[in-house]
C-alpha cells in the first residue's frame, strides 16, 4: 500500500487535502497493466482510479504524529511514514508500528489557528498555514517556513487537539516565563490550571496569566 494526497474532489465523499492510503489493483491478482489503484473514501468505500489523474497525488514520504510514548519518541513528536499496509505504517528508521499510535499530519489535520511546541524552545506558537510542500508559517513570523519535525502537537482523546492557551504576564520563577503559553488543562474559580515550566500541573490566578487571543 501507498499513500494518496486527494489535491481535488473526484465527488463529496472524499477531503480535499486529505491523506488516504492506496493499493495497487494488482494486489487483488487482476491483471491491468499497474495502471489502476484502489482507494477508500471517507465512508470506506473503494473506488477504482487510474495512476495518472488530476485527483490525486501519490507521496512516497509522509509525517505523521505519535499519539503515544515509547522509546524512540514522545507523545505529539513528529515521524516521517515511508510504508503501509492494512495494519501497520512503517516509520522511516524504526520500523513497523500499529496505524492506530498515529495520527497523519494534513491540511485536514493542522488547520490554521492551532498551536503547536517548538521543540527547540518548548514555546507556544499558532499556525497560519500549512503549505502544500508541509510546511507550518506561524502567526508570530509569517515570512518563514518552518519543517513539521520542527514542533510537537497536543494530543487529546487519542487525536490532534486544538486547546485554549494562556499567556504569562507576570512571571514567577523556575515556573511561568513572561510572554510564554501555556496549555488550560482545566478552568477554576480563581483562575486557570496549567502545565507550567517544571512540566508540573498547577493552579494560577489572573494576575499571573491571562486568556491568549
Amino acid at each position: 500500500m501507498f499513500f494518496i494526497l486527494c489535491v481535488m474532489t473526484p465527488n463529496d465523499s472524499f477531503t480535499e487535502g486529505k491523506i488516504y492510503l492506496g493499493e495497487d489493483k494488482f494486489s487483488d491478482g487482476e491483471t491491468v497493466g499497474g495502471s489502476e489503484f484502489y482507494i477508500r473514501d471517507d465512508n470506506k468505500k473503494r473506488h477504482t482510479y487510474k495512476y495518472d489523474n488530476e485527483y490525486f497525488d501519490q507521496l512516497e514520504l509522509v509525517h505523521a504524529v505519535g499519539l503515544l510514548d515509547t522509546p524512540n519518541w514522545e507523545q505529539g513528536e513528529v515521524v516521517i511514514l515511508d510504508e503501509a499496509d492494512e495494519e501497520f505504517y512503517s516509520v522511516a528508521g524504526y520500523g513497523f508500528f500499529r496505524q492506530a499510535q498515529f495520527e497523519i499530519l494534513d491540511k485536514r489535520t493542522v488547520q490554521p489557528g492551532i498551536f503547536v511546541q517548538e521543540q527547540k524552545n518548548e514555546t507556544w506558537v499558532q499556525v497560519h498555514e500549512l503549505t502544500d510542500d508541509m510546511k507550518i508559517i506561524t502567526t508570530d513570523d509569517m515570512n518563514i517556513f518552518r519543517n513539521l519535525e520542527d514542533f510537537k502537537f497536543a494530543i487529546s482523546d487519542g487525536c490532534v487537539a486544538s486547546f485554549q492557551l494562556v499567556i504569562c504576564i507576570k512571571p514567577l520563577k523556575g515556573e511561568l516565563r513572561k510572554g510564554n503559553r501555556y496549555i488550560i488543562l482545566k478552568e477554576t474559580n480563581e483562575g486557570y490550571i496549567i502545565r507550567n515550566d517544571n512540566n508540573d500541573e498547577k493552579e494560577y490566578n489572573l494576575n499571573y496569566i491571562e486568556i491568549d487571543l
